[in-house]
């Protein structure tokens, strides 16, 4: 599998994660990347209006070998948290 992430955006949208298929790799997926900001996230406040910029360049991954990869995130207030929601 690939996994490529770059874009950039505001809290109101998402980016995209994708995953293809390469030279005999089993899965295709498509996830989303949503920003929101844990402090006002459901909170009945306004969410505040700041801008994110993603740039990543993921290794590939292979099917039975540990994966490690780094995500950096600029803009807003740090410190960043990312979390992921669902296996790949």
């Amino acid at each position: 599998m690939a996994l490529h992430l770059a874009g950039s955006g505001n809290n109101k949208n998402a980016g995209r994660v994708h995953v293809s298929k390469q030279a005999g790799r089993l899965a295709v997926a498509v996830a989303l990347l949503a920003v929101i900001p844990i402090l006002f996230a459901g909170s009945g406040y306004a969410v505040p209006s700041w801008s994110f910029t993603l740039s990543a360049s993921l290794p590939t991954g292979v099917v039975g070998v540990p994966y490690s990869g780094t995500i950096a995130a600029t803009g807003g207030t740090a410190p960043y948290r990312f979390i992921i929601s669902d296996g790949i």
